[in-house]
């Protein structure tokens, strides 16, 4: 997950000051960008023990993490297009509520059958 927010966070200020996107236009493809990184780490190191086919699983938290995008983006909109905060400190706000989403959602049901505690 942390290294997720880097790979946002460097493709957003990326994308913003080097090709001139819009905020939310920025985080929406930072954040995918990031959800593959964050799925094959995940995949791989986090989730040893995997049931389910590839796939399924990827699937899944593509599923979870697209509403995390969601959140990422309105907590940017709302805080940068409303509220004037800079837009790095507000796609920063948006990431971490999103992660929380990303998280709850994703142990619960991408590796739900995967738990080793």
């Amino acid at each position: 997950g942390l290294s997720g927010v880097f790979v946002n966070m460097f493709l957003f200020v990326i994308f913003t000051r080097l090709f001139a996107l819009g905020p939310v236009a920025a985080a929406f493809w930072a954040a995918l960008l990031a959800m593959f990184s964050n799925f094959v780490l995940n995949d791989h190191f986090t989730w040893e023990h995997r049931r389910e086919q590839f796939w399924t699983r990827m699937v899944k938290f593509y599923v979870c993490c697209g509403v995390g995008v969601l959140i990422n983006a309105a907590v940017l909109a709302m805080l940068h297009g409303l509220m004037h905060v800079q837009d790095i400190a507000a796609n920063m706000a948006g990431i971490m509520c999103a992660t929380l989403w990303n998280y709850y959602s994703n142990s619960r049901w991408t590796w739900s059958g995967n738990r080793v505690y």
